[in-house]
Formats: C-alpha cells, structure tokens, sequence
C-alpha cells in the first residue's frame, strides 16, 4: 500500500497538487466548522443552521455548468479563475466579521457566493488528477486527494474547538483564505512547469479542442447522454438522492445535536465530526486492501451495509456511542464511495469526466435544497430528536434497499464489464 501511494507522489505537479488541496481542505473545514458553531452561538436557534445548509446545497444546482466548463477548456486554469474569486471572497467575509461582528444574512449571502464558485470549480478540480498523472496511479492519485479531504475533515474537528476558545471566528476565516492563496501558489507553479516541460512524466488525455467545437447545449446534451446511459447510474442516482436527502441533519444540525441533546458544547460537536471523519480516513486506507480481496460491486454491497448501524444515534444518546456510529457509517461510506468513484473512472472517457461529475453532484446534490426544507419541516414539526429519528431509520433503510439492489444488480450481468456499462 505504502508503495502504490508513493508511486503518485513521484511526479511533480501532482505533488504540488496535493499540497494545495491538503492546505485548501484543512482550511475548508476549519472555516466550516467555525461558521456553523459562531451562528448556533450567536443565534442558539437551529433554523440558522438550515438557512446556511441552504446557502451550501443550492449552488450544487450549477455543477453541472461547472462540468462544461471544465471539459470545454483548461481544467487547470480553470481551477486558477475559480479559486481566485473564492480567496477574496474568504478575505472579504474575515474581514467583515472582523470588524462588523457580522449579520447573518450578509455571512449567509458570502457563504452562498462561496458555494457557487465552489461547484463551478468542482468538476475541474476532480478531473484534473488524469491530466498530471500516468494511467497506472490514478487509482494511487484519487485516493491520496480523497483521502486528505477526509483527514482534513478530522484536524479540523480535533483542533477548531480548541482555536475557537482562543481565537476569534474572524481570524479562522482569514487562515482559510491565507491557505486558499497557497493552493493558488502550486496551481501557478504546476502550470509553470506544465509549460516549460512538455516531457513530464505526467499525462493529459483530455482534448478540449474536440469538445470546444460543440456549442454549450450540446455539451450539455452529450454529457447527459452518457450519464444516463450508464446502467450502474440508472440504478443507484435515486438511492443516493433519496440518502442525500436523509443524510441533511447529520450535515447541518450537528452543533444543534451536541448542544441542546447531548449537552457537550462545542466539545462535542467537535467529537462527533472527528468521529464521523476519522471512520473516513479509515475507510479510504481500507479500501486499498478491500479492492484487492473482492470485487467493486461487493465491497459496494458489504460496506454499504455498515450505515444500517445508524438506526441507533437518536435511540441512545450518549456522545461516546454517538462518536462510534459516526465512526461506523464513516467508514462504510468512504470505502463505497471510493469503490463508485473507481467504476466511474474506469467506464467514463476523459473528456467526458467533466461533465459526467457535474451531473452527478446536480442531480443527486441538486435535492438537497429541497431536502433542507423537508428537515426543516421536521425539525418544526417533531424537534432536533424527531428529525434525527426519522433521518436515522430512513437511512438504515436506503441501505438496505441499496444492499439489495445492487446485489441484484451485479447477479443479472455475467462478466464485469457488463456490469458496469449498459
């Protein structure tokens, strides 16, 4: 294991890569983890939480643009336009927290703008990982980048109560943006060496060109055609919406949880998003052994299977077991999530990544707005417990669907190949 990972690291700018992604991903869930735990303090009411759930799903409805773009142009210049504009946006908002002390609705409409630019980026930034790396450690390259967003998720948790005791929010958003300057410095020094050294051992199997002589609607249309013609997508795009949807207070109204539930404070909300990262992290390391040991479509099945254990968050509520069902579903997801991610890769032609990405985070993240609401209406209607109840069945039960389905799925096709394409 410790050789496939290091072979990814022998190129250069992929190097350069990950170092500015790790810096942009701690700083992302610092930034994150402050926003939501300055706005349940200031606010002590947990309908804030899901205004800015909304200010962060809704922007997914444009990934699928981000997703053009990426395939109709430089994928890594793109990313230099689309992290600009987010560093003076971060700048901006420290700044104003700063000194303002800050209105809501002025932080939420920054954090929106900060979304949109986000998923407008997305696309090219997940399909840029073929562009600088040979075929043979794409594999290596995705789970190093996978995995350090995970692991940022959990340095963020572990360290931003501590900072928050220390240091105002205002300063935690202007480290983030410092980071954001610093991805900025690689992504300029990879395209400087992209430049100067046309004989990188890195590799670009992606042609714009082929894809800028289609107007924007048929690119659009291209890239829809195949996502949809995928059978592997078919079946699963509306499991994962619906999980997408379920999953809402496990992302939104976790500080509301470890506050008015648990009574843990800022501690516990902390504790609960190591928790759930750090089952990640794991699930990722794992992954790497798992995928040697049986196929991707049972390891999809096998560790989909763990997020059943979630049924008992709201029964039993005590950080501690909490913490270990975060733990459990983290894991379980990550290694499914990575063992999709691997199909996907492996059936979708490069210059299609783009466009294959955004549709998948528009369609299935697309819900989320909706989602929120629907949380909303459950949180007014049946309290933080009732709408951890109804979320927690609802998703033991998209597990078990999702089990099923796709064991099914994987019995009807006879080779491997089969059962990836339709």
């Amino acid at each position: 294991m410790v050789i496939v990972i290091k072979s990814a690291l022998l190129h250069r700018n992929f190097r350069f890569l990950f170092l500015g992604q790790s810096g942009t991903a701690i700083g992302m869930n610092l930034f994150a983890f402050a926003l939501y735990w300055f706005v349940q303090d200031s606010t002590n009411d947990p309908q804030y939480l899901l205004w800015l759930g909304l200010m962060m799903s809704i922007p997914q409805l444009i990934s699928v643009f981000g997703g053009v773009i990426a395939d109709r142009g430089d994928r890594l210049k793109v990313m230099i336009r689309f992290e600009s504009i987010r560093f003076l946006l971060v700048l901006i908002l420290a700044i104003y927290v700063g000194v303002k002390g800050g209105n809501f609705w002025v932080i939420a409409s920054l954090y929106l703008l900060m979304n949109v630019i986000g998923n407008l980026s997305s696309p090219a930034s997940q399909a840029l990982v073929p562009e600088i790396l040979p075929e043979s450690d794409w594999a290596s390259g995705n789970g190093l980048i996978q995995g350090v967003r995970r692991f940022a998720g959990v340095i963020a948790a572990s360290t931003c109560a501590v900072l928050l005791s220390f240091v105002p929010v205002s300063v935690i958003f202007g480290f983030y943006s410092f980071l954001i300057l610093l991805s900025l410095l690689t992504l300029f020094a990879i395209l400087r060496n992209r430049a100067a050294d046309d004989s990188s051992a890195s590799t670009d199997p992606h042609d714009g060109s082929t894809n800028e002589q289609l107007s924007w609607w048929n690119s659009l249309v291209q890239g829809f055609r195949f996502t949809w013609e995928l059978k592997i997508l078919r079946l699963l795009i509306p499991i994962f919406i619906l999980e997408n949807v379920l999953y809402i207070p496990y992302m939104i109204l976790a500080a509301a949880w470890s506050d008015v539930v648990l009574h843990a404070g800022a501690r516990g909300y902390s504790l609960l998003e190591l928790s759930i990262g750090a089952g990640a992290v794991a699930g990722y390391i794992l992954s790497s052994w798992v995928s040697k040991k049986i196929s991707l479509e049972q390891g999809f099945v096998l560790f989909s299977g763990l997020q059943i254990v979630i049924v008992l968050y709201p029964a039993i509520t005590n950080l501690y077991v909490n913490m270990l069902l975060l733990f459990v579903m983290g894991l379980g997801s990550a290694v499914a999530g990575n063992f999709f991610f691997t199909i996907l890769q492996k059936i979708v032609p490069s210059k299609l990544h783009g466009r294959v990405i955004g549709m998948l985070t528009t369609v299935v993240g697309g819900i989320l707005p909706l989602g929120t609401v629907i949380s909303g209406g459950f949180l007014h209607l049946f309290g933080l417990h009732g709408a951890y109840w109804i979320a927690s069945v609802g998703l033991a039960v998209t597990a078990i669907v999702q089990m099923i389905a796709v064991y099914q799925y994987s019995k009807t096709n006879t080779t491997h190949s089969s059962s990836l394409q339709g």
